[in-house]
């Protein structure tokens, strides 16, 4: 395997370390969610590019098959315990989805005992598709609190 052959699970890589600037930026102060969130838009695209770099350079590995879901499950579920730690979504939640991946990991290591792949669905990629906006949502929420007072300022300028 080529060195361009590996950037695919470097990427994948990437978005744990990612993770930990992440969940570093979150809890450091409300003046550092900005470049939280611009760490974890960073990761997510590592998501979106590993695959894709992967199937076009004829790379796709079980080390990337094994550590592409891995590296999903540690950003976007990192992401929502802080959230339950920041107070910004109720922990109910968190234990749901958390559940649900335990689950699904679970089937999927079981399968794979037997020599069978449980390749991600359809389905499955739009879930992680629709936790990452939240996790968007949620730190823009974050973004706006600590700009309040640049919202104020053009509130003001715009009503003179």
């Amino acid at each position: 395997m080529t060195l361009l052959q590996r950037v695919p699970n470097l990427l994948t890589l990437s978005r744990i370390v990612l993770t930990v600037f992440f969940l570093f930026f979150v809890y450091s102060s409300q003046a550092s969610s900005f470049i939280a969130l611009l760490i974890f838009i960073a990761a997510s695209l590592t998501d979106y590019y590993d695959g894709k770099l992967a199937r076009r350079l004829n790379s796709s590995s079980h080390l990337g098959a094994f550590l592409d879901p891995l590296a999903d499950k540690i950003l976007i579920m990192g992401a929502f315990i802080s959230f339950v730690g920041l107070k910004l979504i109720p922990a109910w939640m968190v234990i749901v989805i958390l559940a649900r991946e335990f689950l699904i990991t679970g089937l999927r290591l079981v399968a794979a005992g037997f020599d069978r792949h449980i390749p991600a669905s359809r389905l499955a990629k739009h879930k992680m598709l629709s936790q990452v906006i939240a996790v968007y949502l949620i730190l823009i929420f974050m973004v706006s609190k600590d700009f309040n007072w640049f919202k104020e300022s053009l509130d003001l300028f715009h009503g003179i």
